[in-house]
């Protein structure tokens, strides 16, 4: 049972509506990791992530992926193109990934 408390540190990772009780979560650390990593990979930094979202300025990325702010779903579609990725699931499976690469070690 997922608690009131514990919603802001989970995200819907797959929803079907056609059986909606298979709902998919993935912590929202591992989400932050994984656009950190890739932002890293892609050699973007936050400050262009932040102009692409339409932040006035870096800080605001900087509490998101510090996990002191929450993604909005808008932002999640956003990072996810920025980062090259044509949907926003694709972003959610790499965070799977590394979700089950961390509880495996």
């Amino acid at each position: 049972m997922i608690t009131e408390e514990c919603k802001p540190f989970l995200f819907i990772l797959e929803f079907s509506f056609e059986n909606a009780e298979e709902v998919k979560l993935t912590n929202s650390n591992v989400i932050n990791e994984t656009i950190r990593g890739e932002l890293a990979a892609q050699s973007k930094d936050q400050a262009a992530l932040a102009i692409a979202l339409g932040f006035t300025d870096r800080r605001q990325v900087s509490y998101r992926l510090s996990g002191e702010r929450h993604w909005k779903l808008e932002e999640l579609l956003k990072t996810a193109e920025f980062l090259g990725f044509t949907h926003v699931s694709q972003l959610f499976a790499l965070a799977e990934e590394r979700e089950k690469r961390i509880e495996r070690s």
